[in-house]
């Protein structure tokens, strides 16, 4: 019983290391996909970078759109983006079975789809689909892991840190804020905080949103590596701001 009781203390304890690995893998992976500034940067860091700090083979992006993709605007774009027909989205994750989709699919496949992977689908055995929500009348995503390992993506695994993942992207929120206005669908959009100044400590005095003030700021904020643009998370200075 003794022996019994210390293999599942192990087991529980590597578990919780597996865990903290795989939620650190994510949030690095996070961290480098808001980096690019323009959209081929992304769709390049996304195949590069991002497929290797997530231990994966590839990574692909699947957008819904009328326009082809044998489009030399989208060609362009490198071979990480896929472009589908209306409705695609929904019919691959479904793969025949009724029902609505889930955000996060698990799989083994015998080979991955051409249409998403290209060259590379024969070799895919396993993949992650993650459904991209972009918002109310707009068209899905699909972000796609392959990997050639077979176990590593099945159904019977967690999806929790993939669904964070996908969510970034996220730019609408069902839920219920107000009891009396129930279920609703809305916007999301967040903002810095940092500790108030003299003006908003007065009235809250938790915290205040970052405010830049300066062109040459707003430039930074959005340009400059993030060594240099952290700089500006401070709060205004006292007095910088009137009551009225």
């Amino acid at each position: 019983r003794l022996e019994r009781l210390e293999d599942t203390h192990r087991s529980v304890i590597a578990a919780v290391y597996e865990n903290l690995a795989g939620t650190n893998q994510v949030h690095r992976a996070i961290l480098r996909m808001l980096d690019p500034v323009e959209f081929e940067d992304f769709l390049r860091d996304l195949g590069g970078d991002v497929a290797t700090i997530l231990r994966v083979d590839c990574v692909k992006l699947v957008l819904e759109s009328v326009q082809n993709d044998a489009d030399p605007a989208v060609k362009r774009l490198g071979d990480v983006l896929s472009v589908a027909e209306p409705g695609f989205i929904e019919r691959y994750l479904g793969a025949g079975h009724p029902g609505p989709v889930r955000q996060v699919t698990l799989r083994q496949v015998h080979e991955g789809d051409a249409r998403i992977y290209g060259r590379e689908a024969e070799f895919m055995r396993s993949e992650a689909c993650l459904l991209l929500d972009f918002g109310e009348s707009r068209l899905p995503g699909l972000l796609v892991m392959g990997s050639e390992d077979p176990h590593q993506f099945s159904p019977q695994q967690g999806t929790d840190l993939l669904a964070f993942f996908a969510g970034i992207t996220a730019t609408a929120w069902t839920g219920v804020r107000k009891i009396k206005t129930g279920v609703e669908t809305c916007d999301l959009f967040s903002f810095l905080t940092t500790e108030p100044n003299a003006e908003v400590g007065a009235v809250h005095p938790k915290a205040m949103p970052v405010i830049l003030t300066e062109p040459g700021e707003w430039e930074t904020w959005m340009s400059a590596p993030w060594e240099e643009a952290k700089a500006l998370q401070g709060r205004l200075p006292d007095g910088a701001l009137a009551t009225l």
